[in-house]
């Protein structure tokens, strides 16, 4: 009930337009579930900085004058995707690669 998008209006148009169904105010629900969550949320930030850290010790590896773009994404991009499957990932991210 106490949120800044669910107007007095949009309230009382729900209420009587789904006419014998009882509303409950469940306020705190959200804040309550995110104490579970959060716990979960935090073990793949750190799964994802070690992904990070992986491929930016390949860049630094790799890294050097002459070496073109393509070719430097490409281990990035390699080096990513292995890094995924060996930890339990099963989805990589999406354009990395544009044109």
């Amino acid at each position: 009930m106490d949120n800044y998008y669910r107007t007095a209006t949009a309230h009382a148009s729900r209420e009587t337009s789904l006419g014998s169904m009882t509303f409950k105010d469940v306020t705190g629900l959200v804040n309550y579930l995110r104490v579970f969550v959060q716990h979960q949320k935090i073990t793949y930030m750190r799964h994802a900085a070690r992904i990070v850290e992986t491929m930016h010790a390949r860049i630094l590896e790799l890294a050097k004058q002459g070496l073109r773009n393509n070719d430097l994404i490409a281990e990035i991009t390699s080096t990513a995707f292995a890094e995924q499957i060996d930890n339990g990932s099963d989805y990589s991210v999406i354009g990395i690669i544009q044109n």
